[in-house]
């Protein structure tokens, strides 16, 4: 057999084995929303089920992202649906009863219409990516709660009540006994079967040879001594042998809308619990079956399908987890396997066929159980491996609360606490990543080594603190507690939040900065925000805050907050003591050096040397600015560095006799002196030690400027946003 047949044979298998499920759901949902004045209608109502479950079926397995997808009546939808026809009881009970049924269709009509525009509207607005932030958790424990009602509904597919605790006892000793029984031991065998053989045609060929061993069993009347009947053992037969087709009735083409009044609430929620299902759904079969689709194609895919459904008098509906999961785990893999699901409840529904009667309520009963079970072991049990205990230990909680009180109120528990979950362990990050102040990394500008002394005794006034995450109310009250601490553990003059790396920040961190910033302001302390995100600003603006746009701007202002103190104390150095201070003291020497110098006449912004000329001059900067520019990758011209008062430039290309690296700018009121390659020769010969001194200080600023870059890297790295 080539591989090409094998495929079409095993979704063609799977496709018949899921139709059988999709049958009994669909006869399961007619009754459940065709009860109370509608009872009298059931035939009619299993017929509707039929016709949303193939308008349903056909457009969902041709458009949807998931090929093996299989889509009818569902639990949840059905479940409203169910509540808006008791809503509507009032009416129905006073109405003529030609007429009960139309305002019943009509009632489904205008639901499903605006349940599938609403879902196309969304669709189409994007609004899918939303589900991508409900967390793991939540899916995981949708997948357990979704295997609990596959285990509720098999045995009541068995026994047709709702098994509960009060009830439990009395239905095991009931004339059920027997296919219960059957049940538990069908599904052990499929667990077993589909566990050592892993060959999606195994499941198929074990449900057909149940049946045929069923109706064996039957024929030879083993059971009659037994006083069993035959009815507990087969599905029942909704038609009583006619044909479907027959209940189905065009009153909904003449709308009654009289009862529209009594549901609109009923109608909104249906709508909502549609979006989420669907939502929920098609995140839980991606997880379920490793695959990844567009969830807006899937909203879109689901609108034009539930008005498709209406507008052929059928319900609205979604795909279902239960039904694809089925068709996946028995080999249906495209689109082959939801045609023929729909196919088979065509021919249910126009032909007098009794398919679903002649199945036996424990192999469609025992394949449920068997799934569910394996759900709720693979997302409840064994998840506990994959998640953090808190995670598990809500997976758990909303299996439970699905079990006992229903499928919304675990949602909405699994998301609250999530919630919960994530702001305690966000807060338990620590916002602040580094800290550090002006002894340990300096600005841009290159200053003297009188103005680099004074950081480094006293660069602690200044502290910067390096903020990254989302700014909220716990991690925020964690940022004031840090900056407390180090304000109260130093004198500190300024203090500066580095918040570029700083992802959101809501109202309760706005509180909290403007209690950091009465805090420091009582101690005369300054306060400087580095951001760029125009909220973060307009937020803190009336707090007292100063803003810069990036850290070097910050560094500079405190650098100069600093040096102005301290020059008010000490004074500044001049020109002449600091050539006295490279020739270590040595007045002769340094006369001599001033004397060497030639004044670099500076025009505002002038260019003293360009990338790429010979280094044949060494530059003493009396007076800054000058700074450094080079070209980036793409063209630009980018400052990389500025020179300040009493420093040197240009020594490395100097030295090694190299070409420049980059531009340097004299800015205007800077004013530089320079040293040729000649003057400097003619200043070594005629007195050695003037060579041994200059040398000695060039090594002491290299290797200066090298510790300070290897401190800035240190502090970068600690600081970096991380990459993969």
């Amino acid at each position: 057999m080539s591989k090409s047949v094998q495929i079409t044979a095993q979704n063609f298998l799977a496709g018949l084995v899921t139709s059988l499920l999709q049958l009994a759901y669909a006869f399961s949902f007619g009754g459940l929303i065709f009860d109370g004045s509608l009872r009298p209608y059931l035939a009619h109502g299993v017929a509707i089920s039929l016709v949303s479950a193939v308008c349903l079926g056909i457009i969902i397995s041709w458009k949807s992202g998931f090929k093996s997808a299989i889509a009818g009546p569902d639990t949840n939808t059905a479940t409203f649906q169910a509540a808006m026809m008791i809503s509507l009881e009032p009416l129905l009970s006073d109405l003529p009863q030609e007429q009960v049924l139309g305002v019943a269709l009509s009632t489904l009509l205008v639901s499903g219409l605006v349940t599938g525009f609403i879902l196309l509207l969304l669709g189409s607005k994007g609004m899918g990516k939303f589900i991508r932030y409900i967390p793991f958790p939540v899916v995981a424990g949708f997948l357990a709660s979704t295997g609990w009602l596959m285990t509720k509904g098999s045995l009541k597919m068995v026994t047709g009540r709702n098994i509960t605790l009060e009830n439990f006892h009395g239905i095991l000793g009931s004339e059920h006994q027997l296919a219960l029984m059957l049940t538990v031991i069908w599904s052990i065998l499929l667990w077993i079967m589909t566990e050592r053989i892993k060959n999606p045609i195994l499941l198929p060929i074990l449900m057909v040879a149940a049946i045929l061993s069923t109706h064996s069993v039957l024929a030879l009347h083993i059971f009659d001594g037994l006083g069993i009947n035959q009815e507990y053992l087969m599905m029942p037969s909704p038609a009583n042998g006619e044909s479907l087709s027959n209940f189905l009735s065009l009153d909904y083409l003449r709308p009654n809308l009289s009862g529209i009044k009594l549901v609109c609430g009923d109608i909104l929620s249906l709508v909502a619990i549609s979006i989420i299902t669907v939502l929920m759904n098609t995140s839980s079969i991606e997880i379920a079956t490793d695959s990844d689709v567009d969830l807006n194609h899937e909203l879109r895919v689901h609108g034009i399908a539930n008005v498709t459904s209406a507008l052929m008098g059928g319900y609205a509906g979604n795909s279902s987890v239960s039904r694809s999961l089925v068709n996946y785990s028995t080999g249906g893999r495209n689109r082959l396997s939801g045609y023929v699901v729909s196919a088979v409840v065509i021919t249910v529904l126009i032909t007098k066929i009794d398919i679903i009667g002649l199945i036996p309520k424990f192999v469609l009963a025992g394949l449920l159980l068997q799934l569910g079970t394996k759900l709720i072991w693979d997302w409840g049990w064994q998840s506990k491996g994959k998640i953090s205990r808190s995670d598990w230990i809500i997976v758990l909680i909303l299996l439970a609360l699905t079990s006992f009180v229903g499928f919304i109120p675990a949602l909405v528990f699994g998301l609250v606490a999530c919630c919960i979950t994530f702001v305690i362990n966000a807060s338990a990050q620590n916002i602040v990543i580094s800290n550090y102040d002006l002894s340990c990394r300096k600005s841009s500008l290159v200053r003297s080594d009188e103005e680099n002394a004074v950081f480094d005794k006293h660069g602690g006034q200044v502290k910067v603190l390096v903020l990254r995450g989302f700014l909220f109310f716990g991690s925020a009250y964690s940022l004031f507690i840090q900056a407390k601490g180090f304000v109260n553990a130093q004198e500190v003059k300024l203090l500066i939040l580095d918040m570029t790396q700083v992802s959101g920040f809501d109202s309760s961190a706005t509180a909290a900065v403007s209690k950091l910033r009465r805090f420091i302001a009582d101690r005369n302390i300054e306060g400087i925000i580095i951001s760029t995100q125009h909220r973060i600003t307009s937020a803190c603006r009336n707090q007292g805050w100063s803003f810069k746009h990036d850290i070097d701007d910050a560094l500079i202002y405190g650098e100069d907050m600093l040096i102005d103190t301290a020059m008010i104390k000490e004074g500044r150095q001049t020109m002449s003591y600091w050539l006295s201070e490279i020739c270590c003291g040595n007045k002769d020497i340094s006369n001599y050096l001033f004397k060497v110098l030639e004044l670099v006449e500076n025009n505002e912004n002038q260019l003293i040397c360009k990338a790429g000329e010979e280094s044949n001059t060494l530059f003493f900067i009396e007076k800054g600015p000058v700074a450094v520019y080079t070209n980036g990758d793409s063209g630009e011209k980018l400052r990389v560095r500025v020179f300040q008062d009493l420093t040197l430039a240009g020594e490395m290309g100097f030295i090694l006799n190299t070409p420049r690296s980059a531009d340097l700018e004299a800015q205007d009121g800077s004013i530089v002196w320079s040293l040729d390659r000649e003057n400097y020769y003619q200043l070594i010969s005629s007195n050695p030690e003037a060579e041994r001194h200059l040398l000695s200080y060039i090594i002491k600023l290299l290797s200066e400027r090298l510790v300070f870059s290897n401190r800035e890297i240190s502090i970068l790295r600690a600081g970096a946003p991380d990459h993969p």
